[in-house]
């Protein structure tokens, strides 16, 4: 199983998804230390 190539492929694919899926959320499971400021609703056209 650990000498084949695709098993290779695959583990190295599924930790570049991780990793990409970590670093795209900007690691939002640590808190907020700012709040959003509130969108104005009078703005509408």
């Amino acid at each position: 199983m650990h000498r084949s190539w695709f098993f290779w492929v695959a583990a190295v694919a599924m930790l570049a998804a991780m990793v990409i899926y970590v670093l795209s959320i900007d690691l939002v499971f640590r808190p907020r230390s700012r709040a959003q400021p509130p969108i104005p609703a009078g703005n509408t056209p």
